[in-house]
């Protein structure tokens, strides 16, 4: 393993020179927290540069002290608003030779959650630390131009408003048949299978009959034989002649 770079002024120099072949790609728009529009190195282009020349053990960083506060916009929307301390270390083989003054850092998030708004701040004065040794000072001197608009990364928009949700058209069954179609050698058999049917089959259940008792009129056989009149009785009829009265 090579021994890592130690930060001297020619380090310097071939730091700012990989950030001048990045080109437009690492150079950004940004708004700061004071709501000025700024344009500077993006974090990671800075990073890479110190990698490539120090090595990614030549250097570090310690955050001292680290505050978030929540304020409201003029809109009457919270923002929180985060400020770090923190310093940078140049280590050769493990051990610090160099140390940087401690920079303050900040960030001001309006949507998301105190992390964001954290790692801002401490990526902001990690920045501050290395301007301070000329790394990226073209930024603070005013010289970078904006980047282009074929530069910028896209950004992908997501659709806000709910999904529409479409019924699923219903589908009918298949018939019962399986068929395989026979083909020639030179193309593949093709074999159809539909799920069979279920047939009922209807029993015909037996009609119960119902017997009704026939009801017959009894009729005797003998009747009764009137009394005879008797001869004996007779009625007497006895005429009335006019002479008797």
């Amino acid at each position: 393993m090579e021994d890592n770079m130690l930060l001297t002024n020619d380090t310097i120099r071939d730091i700012n020179k990989l950030l001048d072949e990045y080109g437009d790609n690492a150079i950004q728009s940004y708004e700061t927290v004071s709501g000025f529009e700024a344009t500077g190195y993006r974090p990671q282009y800075i990073y890479d540069a110190v990698n490539t020349v120090l090595g990614v053990t030549g250097w570090s960083y310690t955050v001292h002290t680290i505050t978030i506060d929540e304020t409201e916009l003029k809109d009457n929307r919270k923002t929180l608003v985060a400020c770090a301390e923190v310093s940078v270390q140049f280590l050769d083989n493990g051990k610090v030779y160099y140390e940087t003054g401690k920079q303050y850092g900040g960030s001001r998030v309006v949507s998301g959650g105190t992390a964001d708004a954290k790692k801002g701040a401490v990526t902001d004065a990690i920045g501050k630390c290395l301007s301070v040794l000329s790394i990226g000072n073209k930024a603070y001197r005013g010289q970078l131009d904006k980047p282009s608009s074929s530069s910028k990364p896209s950004v992908t928009k997501f659709a806000t408003s709910k999904p529409k949700f479409v019924a699923r058209p219903k589908i009918a069954k298949p018939s019962v048949q399986t068929t395989q179609e026979t083909t020639s050698a030179s193309e593949t058999p093709t074999t159809v299978v539909t799920p069979p049917t279920q047939t009922r089959t209807q029993v015909a259940r037996p009609t119960p009959t119902v017997t009704k008792p026939i009801r017959r009129a009894t009729v005797s056989a003998t009747q009764p034989t009137p009394a005879p009149i008797s001869a004996a009785v007779k009625p007497t009829f006895k005429p009335t002649s006019f002479k008797d009265k």
